[in-house]
């Protein structure tokens, strides 16, 4: 009963917080975009600076969740954070009071996010984490076209900073649900900090290189696509919201790839995956009009490697110093794909932008005959440790 309040309550999370981030998703860049007195480059530092602090920081706020060992308390902390800085942000003149509070609720929410994670992976059951993946994307997929179907209205009624006022003040609520949260589990798994242990791990090695295969394709390719639909293909700005708007509709999908994950195995979706991606890069190289392009931007693949990749990553650090691995996960992740952003623009304006979709479906092809050599050998050691018998004393 205790673990279905549990799961009741973090679905309520996330669904609210969605809801949230569909409102202020399309008005925050507008905002940062007038405290940076119009200046794109400044507007880019101010709405990604803490990104790149998320990075550095991943690992001691994955050893903390670890050492302090109550989950719960540090999302609490966590979300009542957010909801000051982000009022906060609402009351700055400048894009440099802007960057300040926003590393200030970064660095605090970064802590919750991996908590909240690590309490994630001991409310799922392994035998049915697929599944309730599923859900829980289909919940955050629902909010956000919620939330971005009130965006417009809220903006008409409150304006940028009301809006931003008001999408803080209802941060409360999951606050308020965090409290229905079990803290069974939650006691401490580390008594040191070791903050790059975790990269002694081989099954979390193998699982970043299986990410690092998975993902720089997508983070080279982007932050083009629109610019590419728009201007190359000339399907316009109202076009591409419209397929933005398709795309999103069709990430509701995520239960029915949670059953697949379950039924089918973890690997196995991955491998499908990097096959449809090659793809559907293939198709994005081939398109010389905005409808051709459409069809296949709006296949929901990325739907089915997030779920299997979430429950490899919960799979793995099962019984073990989660949050730790978690935040190793996090920080090197985010790093790599920092880095693949920059090289897919260097290649764009080297190569040109069909020539990075091309790069990718290759390179996704080629990930579907490497990957069972990747992550095969770590998937069995994950087989052999569910199988064994509990240690005595645990």
């Amino acid at each position: 009963m205790r673990q279905r309040s549990g799961r009741l309550a973090v679905y309520g999370m996330q669904l609210i917080n969605s809801v949230r981030g569909g409102v202020i998703g399309p008005l925050m860049p507008l905002f940062i975009y007038q405290l940076s007195h119009g200046s794109f480059t400044l507007a880019s530092l101010a709405g990604s600076v803490s990104t790149l602090l998320s990075a550095v920081l991943a690992p001691l706020a994955g050893a903390l969740v670890d050492r302090v060992g109550k989950r719960k308390v540090i999302i609490v902390a966590s979300g009542l954070t957010g909801v000051a800085t982000s009022y906060a942000a609402s009351l700055v003149d400048d894009y440099r009071q802007y960057i300040a509070v926003s590393l200030a609720g970064s660095a605090v929410g970064l802590a919750g996010s991996i908590a909240l994670s690590s309490l994630l992976a001991d409310i799922f059951r392994r035998e049915e984490r697929g599944k309730m993946l599923g859900l829980y994307g289909f919940l955050s997929t629902a909010g956000s076209l919620t939330g971005n179907l009130l965006s417009a209205q809220a903006y008409s009624l409150f304006g940028l900073r009301g809006s931003i006022q008001l999408v803080s003040a209802c941060g409360v609520m999951p606050v308020l649900l965090a409290l229905l949260l079990d803290e069974e589990g939650g006691r401490r798994t580390a008594r040191g900090w070791g903050l790059w242990t975790a990269l002694r791990d081989r099954d979390l090695l193998r699982l970043l290189a299986l990410n690092a295969v998975m993902r720089t394709p997508q983070a080279m390719s982007g932050s083009l696509l629109a610019v590419y639909f728009v201007k190359e293909l000339g399907g316009g700005v109202a076009g591409w919201s419209r397929l933005a708007a398709a795309a999103t509709a069709a990430s509701l999908t995520y239960p029915l790839y949670g059953y697949v994950v379950d039924r089918v195995g973890r690997l196995r979706v991955v491998c499908g995956a990097a096959a449809s991606w090659a793809v559907l890069y293939a198709g994005y190289y081939m398109s010389r009009d905005p409808a051709t392009f459409a069809l296949f931007y709006v296949i929901p693949v990325g739907n089915a490697y997030q779920l299997a990749i979430t429950a490899m990553l919960y799979d793995v650090t099962d019984g073990r110093e989660r949050g730790r691995l978690l935040g190793a996960f996090s920080s090197i992740s985010s790093t790599y794909l920092f880095a693949a952003t920059l090289l897919g623009g260097f290649l764009a304006d080297s190569l040109g932008v069909r020539a990075v979709f091309a790069i990718s479906s290759i390179t996704y092809a080629a990930a579907a005959l490497l990957i069972p050599l990747i992550a095969a050998h770590s998937h069995s050691r994950l087989k052999m440790r569910q199988q064994a018998p509990p240690r005595s004393g645990a």
